[in-house]
C-alpha cells in the first residue's frame, strides 16, 4: 500500500510538518511506501493546495502504479500505529474506494475527502479519477483560481467535485464504493487515523497545539511499546 499526503509549502505546513511523522512511522514499521507533496499543483494561493489530491491520483495512474492508496490531508494522522491494515482492507478488495461519511446521517455519496483510500487497481477507481481530475480541470478555470481572493470560499472545492461524481454515477460505481460508517478514520473520532479540523478549533495556533500534544502521545506509547517488546 502506498500513503500519500499533501500540503501547500506556507500556510498548513506547520501543521503537516506534526502530522506527516505519524504517516512516516506507520509506514515504515508495516512495510507500506509512503510519498509527501509539498507544494501547489494548480493555483497560486496555499488553500488551492487542497485539489493536489486530484493531480496526485492522475500522476499515480499515468506512471502506472497499482494497488491501494491511503490519501491523508494535511491535518490529518495516524492514531493506531499497529492498524491490521491487511486484515482491513483484505475483505474489500472488490472496492473502488473506501470513505468515512461527511456528515451524520450522510447519503452515500455525502463522503469525506480529507482521508479516504483508492484502489487503483480497481478499474472503477480509475474512471472516478479520471472525472475527478476532467472536472477539476473544466469546472475549476484558471481564471476562478487567480481571480479567488478569500481563502477556502471556492467553489466546487475537491471534495464536492468528488460528491457530484459519486451522486451522478451509475450503479455499478455507487456499489463499488464502500462507506465506513465504524469510525475507522474520520474527523476527531477516528480509531486508524484522524483529523485536526478548522470547525473544531478557534485558531490555527489550537489546532497546532492540539496535534502536537495528541501526536507526542501516540509516537511515545508507541516507542514504549517497541521498547517493551524488546
Amino acid at each position: 500500500m502506498l500513503i500519500i499526503q499533501t500540503c501547500d509549502p506556507f500556510r498548513y505546513f506547520p501543521l503537516f510538518a506534526i502530522t506527516q511523522r505519524t504517516a512516516a512511522v506507520y509506514a515504515e514499521r508495516n512495510g507500506h511506501q509512503y510519498e509527501a507533496f509539498v507544494g501547489i499543483c494548480r493555483g497560486h494561493r496555499p488553500w488551492h493546495a487542497t485539489y493536489n489530491r486530484i493531480l496526485l491520483l492522475k500522476q499515480l495512474i499515468t506512471r502506472g502504479a497499482r494497488g491501494w492508496v491511503l490519501y491523508l490531508d494535511a491535518d490529518s494522522y495516524i492514531t493506531d500505529l499497529r492498524f491490521d491494515m491487511q486484515n482491513y482492507l483484505g475483505g474489500r478488495m472488490d472496492c473502488s474506494f473506501i470513505f468515512a461519511p461527511a456528515v451524520p446521517n450522510a447519503k452515500p455519496w455525502q463522503v469525506n475527502a480529507g482521508i479516504f483510500f483508492a484502489n487503483l487497481s480497481n478499474d472503477k477507481c480509475l474512471r472516478v479519477c479520471e472525472q475527478w481530475y476532467a472536472d477539476f480541470m473544466t469546472r475549476v478555470s484558471d481564471e476562478t483560481l487567480a481571480n479567488n481572493k478569500g481563502s477556502f470560499d471556492i467553489y466546487p472545492d475537491d471534495q464536492q467535485l468528488i460528491q457530484s461524481i459519486i451522486e451522478g454515477s451509475d450503479a455499478e460505481i455507487q456499489n463499488s464504493i464502500y462507506v465506513d460508517q465504524d469510525q475507522t478514520f474520520n474527523y476527531e473520532g477516528g480509531k486508524f487515523a484522524r483529523q485536526v479540523i478548522r470547525a473544531h478549533f478557534t485558531s490555527f495556533d489550537a489546532r497546532l497545539e492540539s496535534a502536537q500534544s495528541e501526536i507526542g502521545e501516540i509516537l511515545t506509547n508507541s516507542r514504549d511499546e517497541l521498547t517493551g517488546s524488546l
